[in-house]
């Protein structure tokens, strides 16, 4: 299920983001983790809204504290990868590890995009936010 989010404010009282925080409190894990089909979907979806809106920064931030044991290989996604043409490359994923996710498995998909690594469990997750944007 593809969720869109379009945070126009950064006003922690804001609609969207009231919005947002009610979704994501209503998610329930239910042990699958399908870390690269879901990579593979939103980069579909994100490299439709950098064509829709080209003067737009776009990219992806992966937040996981799992393997990936559903859906697709790492080996299918980075080939996937790999494959598109060069002008739909160029769409960064930044991913943020926390637990048991494998540091090298999410090193390689920071790679691959022109990304990088940041650690959940060190700092807030604000900052890490604004590192990301500042490597856009």
């Amino acid at each position: 299920d593809v969720q869109q989010w379009k945070i126009t404010s950064s006003d922690p009282s804001s609609p969207e983001l009231t919005s947002f925080r009610a979704y994501i409190d209503g998610l329930i894990a239910e042990g699958s983790t399908a870390i690269y089909s879901a990579l593979d979907r939103g980069y579909d979806e994100a490299l439709a809204a950098a064509k829709a809106t080209p003067d737009a920064v776009t990219s992806i931030v992966l937040m996981t504290d799992g393997e990936n044991n559903a859906g697709i290989a790492q080996e299918e996604f980075l080939s996937r990868m790999q494959g598109r043409p060069a002008d739909e490359q160029d769409i960064r994923i930044f991913t943020v590890r926390y637990g048991e996710a494998d540091p090298e498995a999410l090193q390689q998909i920071a790679d691959v995009t022109g990304g990088k690594v940041f650690s959940g469990e060190t700092g807030s997750l604000t900052t890490v936010f604004k590192e990301i944007r500042g490597y856009q």
